[in-house]
């Protein structure tokens, strides 16, 4: 029912969106459909250790971890902070550039408050309002700016990343090696919080029932329990074990080039691209079984009909 309803529902307003977008352009756009059996390279920010696999053809290229750069130096002032956090460590709170810490509710603010005071760790925050909070832990650095999270996550005073789970900190803490607690939020960073969770080396952590001791006993499993961070370094020494040509920008550009060379390197289209959509979708099989359960139930209600007036009459008589 999604594939049906995906090709005749949603790819029809998508080439009509598009349509409108394209209005000013001399060359016809071609519907989605048209262009998903002419795909000649779709590359994806996926990698086989952190998101789910699935069967897929050779056009598809996977880059997941693209952006992975060498960490740099901290800022004097940052480095000051966390360095001072002694064998302790300090751990990070971030919700990326969509979502704002400061717009955090005043009751929610105060749980995690409360349950960084009882914390030995430094907290470095992510806070973008700059006259910051009261009753401030003496602990807790707030900061409107926060280095590249790469920067931080090498450290090696790093114990634990706290943040909404989306895609490029999934990544970035598996490639340095950290675990971390997620807050998903909404999209796809529920699947990305869970997966990491059911992969042991993350704690997923609810909006609504949140309490200070759920997350203060959630940071301390965290950081106490080695396990999360044995299963952190397993993952990343597994996304870092690629081949020159296997590392994500070499891999881009070598389907992209290859792709060029070869006129669209029509061979690695799969077969099903050249089906038609009765084909593809097996619509011919769905309606000669939609049409057997419907007889087979038809057959039952009349057998059950008969049956009934069979055994009244018998009682009448």
């Amino acid at each position: 029912m999604v594939i049906y309803y995906r090709n005749w529902s949603i790819l029809p307003r998508v080439d009509q969106i598009a349509a409108e977008a394209w209005i000013y352009s001399t060359v016809a756009l071609s519907p989605v459909k048209e262009i998903e059996r002419n795909m000649s390279l779709l590359i994806t920010n996926s990698h086989p250790v952190i998101n789910y696999q699935y069967f897929k053809s050779g056009l598809i290229v996977e880059v997941g971890g693209l952006h992975l750069v060498p960490p740099k130096e901290l800022p004097q002032e940052v480095e000051n902070f966390v360095d001072g956090s002694g064998d302790a460590g300090f751990i990070v709170l971030s919700f990326g550039s969509i979502l704002r810490g400061a717009s955090m509710p005043e009751a929610t603010r105060k749980i995690f408050l409360a349950a960084f005071s009882r914390l030995p760790f430094r907290v470095l925050w992510k806070w973008e309002d700059e006259l910051g909070l009261e009753d401030l832990p003496a602990n807790v650095k707030l900061s409107t700016w926060l280095p590249p999270l790469q920067d931080l996550l090498a450290h090696p005073k790093m114990r634990l990343l706290m943040t909404h789970g989306g895609l490029y900190s999934n990544q970035e803490t598996v490639w340095s090696g950290v675990p971390l607690i997620g807050f998903p939020v909404f999209g796809d960073q529920v699947n990305y919080v869970v997966k990491a969770e059911r992969d042991g080396y993350a704690i997923c952590l609810d909006w609504k029932t949140l309490t200070e001791d759920i997350l203060y006993n959630a940071i301390q499993e965290i950081v106490t329990n080695p396990k999360y961070k044995q299963n952190a370094m397993k993952l990343s020494y597994l996304m870092r074990d690629q081949i020159e040509l296997g590392r994500p920008l070499e891999r881009a550009v070598h389907a992209i080039e290859y792709v060029i060379r070869h006129r669209g390197a029509a061979h690695l289209r799969p077969a099903a691209c050249r089906l038609s959509p009765i084909q593809r979708e097996s619509m011919d099989v769905t309606f000669i079984y939609t049409a057997f359960f419907v007889a087979l139930i038809y057959l039952i209600i009349c057998l059950s009909r008969f049956t009934f007036r069979k055994f009244t009459s018998v009682l009448l008589c």
